[in-house]
């Protein structure tokens, strides 16, 4: 039996300086990064190691820190969040590059 997680996360979502370049550059990379950041806010956290994916798992009963990693046609994306279950809690997503972390 497959289940799936939704991450609860009331999303304030940024990019970092290298994301928004790639906005700029491509039209195409909006469907691209709007399709990683479902897959994030669903709990797939791409290309994470086995131990990425059992701590996310972990810190949404928690309210931790949660990463994902995409591999995408302009390079591998990072997605940071944390968990919560606070309506009020405003938590922000950041898309970055791993060279900006």
């Amino acid at each position: 039996m497959s289940t799936t997680t939704t991450v609860k996360i009331k999303p304030l979502t940024v990019t970092s300086h290298d994301v928004f370049e790639i906005f700029c550059e491509d039209q195409n990379a909006t469907e691209v990064i709007e399709t990683c950041l479902e897959r994030f806010i669903e709990g797939d956290w791409g290309d994470v190691s086995p131990a990425d994916a059992r701590r996310n798992t972990a810190d949404l009963d928690t309210g931790g820190r949660l990463l994902a990693a995409y591999n995408t046609p302009y390079g591998r994306i990072w997605i940071v969040g944390n968990a919560t279950d606070e309506p009020d809690d405003p938590r922000r997503i950041t898309i970055m590059t791993p060279e900006e972390y």
